[in-house]
């Protein structure tokens, strides 16, 4: 037999409740800020709104900042 042997390791998870808590999937939320003016000579009024991250699509966001 070689040097090196390959063992494998089976985990027993007793406590279900505690790993049922781990798999709960969290909201993510984020301030999507919004520029908007009622009319073209208006000055531009800056609004935010926060929002769940599971309902915007991303690939359309042009920009992002973290804090």
């Amino acid at each position: 037999m070689s040097s090196k042997q390959h063992r494998q390791q089976v985990s027993l998870v007793t406590d279900l409740e505690s790993l049922a808590d781990e798999l709960v999937v969290e909201s993510l939320w984020m301030v999507h800020p919004k520029l908007t003016r009622k009319y073209a000579n208006q000055r531009m009024t800056t609004t935010a709104e926060v929002v769940d991250l599971a309902s915007i699509n991303l690939a359309k966001v042009q920009t992002f900042e973290t804090r």
